[in-house]
């Protein structure tokens, strides 16, 4: 399966404070509650003693993160790439040609494609194939069909006739429509292009995450047992990890959990016994939580509220992406300047449209939880 072209850079991101505009990295801005130490060491990684420490120190940047008080290097990146952002702004928006809007938009669009590679967790969790104009989009299942006899004397078997078996998931459009009065757009001062880059992020992104949640569902409840349960436990993850590794001979590669469970685990000191630490925090703030009795934990819990996916109570295990299911992007997503002068109405901005497709071929390499 070729490497999606959209997983993020190797590159760390630079984390910086709202408070101070300064790297976390040894600022004293960013502590642990009731602390005056740094939440973050000068070499990048956290302050903490322990396991459990560090368990609790993730919990804190992520609730920072959530609520809005530290900013990544993709929220300034765009402005980087022009050596004058507001007279490129002024620029795009009085260019009658669209062309400057057109280079506006994309590289929002390349802003989108990061993100959807580093935050959302569809494209982690799922195989990711390509796909070019006119090629068919069919997955290939491979079934277990050939069977073998034993017999002493006068043999005869039953011949097993197999076939190739493809699932061909059907294709829909992700979608972003964002629009500006041109009164706005006069009056704009370069806020307005972060506002809509934000929302090009919950247009793009969410969607995705959000359609294969669905899926993932609807998968989960087909075969598998669903879990329900009033605290998250050893026993509980462990029963649940067993659903799939038992039953369906698959290994857990990840377990995706919404913020609160995050803080029940910390709360166990059994879990701690498992937790193979994350030390460096910008892997945390991409939703990467270190691993526990070998499987990736992911969240959404570092997110915004607007761009959480996830309920509380939540939580999911699969098996390798092999074993579970694909989504399939047919071509790269592509950004249009939109205006709305002929129609009458003193508008402009850009769409941005992607076509994919997201399957779950084996519903015996999902389970869900949920706390009562």
């Amino acid at each position: 399966m070729k490497k999606n072209p959209y997983a993020p850079a190797s590159k760390s991101a630079v984390w910086t404070a709202k408070a101070n505009r300064e790297p976390l990295s040894g600022n004293r801005k960013v502590t642990m509650r009731g602390s005056n130490e740094a939440l973050i060491g000068n070499n990048g990684s956290f302050n903490a003693g322990s396991k459990k420490e560090l368990m609790q120190a993730i919990a804190r940047i992520m609730d920072l993160n959530s609520k809005g008080e530290l900013v990544s290097a993709a929220q300034t990146a765009r402005k980087e790439k022009f050596s004058d952002y507001a007279e490129t702004v002024t620029a795009a928006f009085s260019d009658k040609s669209a062309a400057g809007m057109v280079a506006l938009g994309e590289v929002m669009t390349e802003q989108i494609v990061e993100s959807l590679g580093r935050e959302g967790f569809i494209r982690r969790l799922l195989g990711f194939k390509p796909l070019t104009k006119g090629e068919p989009n069919q997955i290939r299942v491979r079934i277990k069909d050939v069977f073998a006899y034993y017999a002493s004397s006068n043999p005869q078997v039953i011949a097993s006739e197999v076939v190739n078996n493809y699932v061909r998931p059907e294709e829909f459009y992700v979608l972003g429509n964002v629009l500006m009065e041109e009164k706005e757009i006069m009056q704009d001062t370069g806020d307005l292009l972060d506002d809509k880059y934000n929302d090009g992020l919950e247009a793009m992104m969410v969607q995705e995450d959000r359609i294969g949640m669905n899926i993932f569902n609807k998968a989960a409840s087909a075969i598998n047992d669903e879990f329900a349960f009033t605290s998250f436990t050893p026993s509980v993850m462990q029963h649940m990890k067993s659903e799939i590794t038992t039953h369906g001979g698959i290994p857990v590669s990840t377990m995706l959990i919404s913020m609160d469970i995050w803080n029940e685990i910390v709360a166990e000191p059994e879990f701690t016994s498992w937790y193979s630490e994350i030390e460096k925090h910008e892997l945390v703030l991409e939703g990467n939580l270190g691993q526990l009795a070998g499987m990736n934990i992911i969240t959404d819990g570092y997110r915004i509220p607007s761009l959480k996916v996830l309920d509380k109570g939540q939580v999911y295990m699969f098996g390798i992406p092999d074993t579970l299911g694909q989504i399939a992007q047919r071509g790269e997503m592509s950004v249009q300047s939109v205006s709305k002068a002929n129609d009458g109405i003193p508008k402009r901005g850009w769409m941005f449209t992607s076509i994919e497709s997201i399957s779950v071929v084996n519903a015996r390499a999902v389970v869900r939880g949920q706390r009562l």
